[in-house]
């Protein structure tokens, strides 16, 4: 999408107003009350960050930052996943979120 035309907040939202959060933070926090009500099983939550900038592929979530250079998307029975790419495991609503903002610092700015 063009610069400026607000898909970063879309995603975000607003991180001082809590009825201004974007669609990551109400996904989230959906995914765990779902997990809540059905403690009759067992769920596990994984988180990745990839960015897509200029046509290339950004692990926000990695460490190590040449990192990029080992992502490659692979389809194989009608899905797609990206190798490479760092998933963190999340305990909670509160830790995905931690994961979630830590990689926003990381986002390509073309502004």
């Amino acid at each position: 999408g063009q610069t400026g035309a607000g898909k970063t907040y879309t995603m975000s939202g607003d991180a001082s107003n809590y009825a201004q959060r974007g669609v990551v933070p109400r996904a989230v926090h959906h995914i765990f009350r779902e997990m809540d009500l059905r403690v009759e099983k067992e769920m596990v939550v994984r988180c990745s960050y990839l960015e897509i900038y200029n046509e290339s592929m950004y692990d926000l979530l990695s460490d190590d930052a040449a990192g990029a250079d080992n992502l490659v998307v692979v389809e194989r029975d009608g899905m797609t996943k990206v190798r490479g790419l760092t998933k963190k495991f999340c305990s909670s609503e509160a830790e995905a979120l931690s994961f979630f903002f830590a990689g926003e610092v990381r986002i390509h700015d073309a502004t």
